[in-house]
């Protein structure tokens, strides 16, 4: 585990996506960067570790977002235990998942953003283009 940064500022959509709460802990603040969820070549999602060892981090999680994360957490929990046999995520708990506790395709989010921006007549951008040109040279400012 290398690196100590605030999270949502360089986590790329496959970290997110393979986050689990085992891999979070609120108590410290700080959350592990482990797994990645990703397309294999025949494009069905698959579950690996990160593409280096520098990849393999930790990341620390601001005050504001801890609290977050707790309240988002009681709300997945409550999620789960409504769902009940319709939940059929077993062997993993995504911290990030539909409602019947399966992650979400790799894809899903960009979907999603793509049919955003023609309803709202924004020029699309591709999520990981904001990631990478707004967000890093903010970080780089802090660290």
């Amino acid at each position: 585990m290398k690196k100590k940064r605030p999270l949502g500022t360089l986590e790329s959509r496959g970290e997110l996506l393979g986050l689990e709460w085992s891999h979070i802990d609120l108590e410290k603040g700080i959350v592990q960067i482990k797994q990645i969820i990703t397309r294999s070549s025949g494009g069905r999602p698959i579950l690996k570790g990160p593409k280096s060892r520098n990849s393999i981090r930790v990341i620390s999680l601001p005050p504001m977002m801890v609290e977050e994360q707790k309240k988002y957490h009681i709300h997945w929990k409550k999620e789960k235990m409504r769902m009940r046999d319709m939940w059929i995520e077993h062997e993993h708990e995504f911290v990030f998942c539909n409602e019947n506790g399966k992650h979400y395709y790799p894809t899903t989010h960009t979907t999603w953003w793509k049919r955003f921006a023609e309803r709202s007549g924004v020029r699309f951008i591709r999520l990981h283009d904001l990631r990478q040109t707004k967000v890093d040279p903010i970080v780089k400012t802090l660290i």
